[in-house]
């Protein structure tokens, strides 16, 4: 079950644990991006307790960290070595693999980027037919290109290739468990490895 800031803020700890066990889930991943932090750090911690009762996984980010959750690793970040990260994190840990599609403008000397649709990155591998590469350092592809204005772009975006490969490197450090949106990957299931 994932469950939002907002979620949380209108349901009792007790609630989502009779959810998962009516519906069969494994355990709960805390989604919070926004609210009341400390409000939030409370909540967690009393959802931490039951779910040890009740032999349940809680999963959340380093912020929302509580006694026996296992701490959530994004892959979706682009700047670094995603190999390095995930090495130092380790056991213990869940990876949240994030279907990379940014477009970053050049030069972008902090590596932010804009976050593209799946459609514009198609509408680009289409129109542009690129030279696509790997890059074995963020397990991602990417290219670029020139658009009408003269502007370099860098594109880096995950396809089943990149996230096979982002799942057996989570599973060769020992990672415990890997967790994907079913909405993110649809297209890609029956091509992931």
């Amino acid at each position: 079950m994932i469950l939002s800031d907002l979620l949380a803020s209108a349901t009792q700890p007790r609630e989502i644990i009779d959810e998962c066990k009516h519906c069969g889930f494994d355990g709960v991943l805390l989604d919070f991006e926004g609210g009341d932090r400390q409000a939030l750090l409370q909540f967690a911690n009393q959802l931490d307790k039951l779910c040890i009762q009740y032999n349940l996984t809680l999963v959340a980010g380093r912020k929302f960290q509580t006694s026996k959750s296992l701490t959530l690793v994004s892959s979706g970040a682009v700047s670094g070595s995603l190999k390095q990260r995930l090495m130092k994190c380790g056991a213990g840990s869940v990876l949240e693999i994030v279907r990379l599609a940014q477009d970053i403008p050049l030069p972008a000397p902090h590596g932010r980027g804009i976050t593209m649709t799946r459609e514009r990155l198609n509408e680009l591998l289409l129109s542009r037919r690129p030279v696509t590469f790997f890059s074995s350092e963020l397990l991602a592809r990417y290219f670029t290109y020139k658009d009408e204005s003269g502007i370099t772009h860098f594109i880096i975006y995950d396809d089943a290739e990149s996230i096979s490969k982002k799942l057996r490197l989570a599973e060769a450090i020992g990672f415990s468990s890997t967790i994907m949106l079913y909405s993110e990957v649809k297209d890609l299931l029956g091509n992931i490895s």
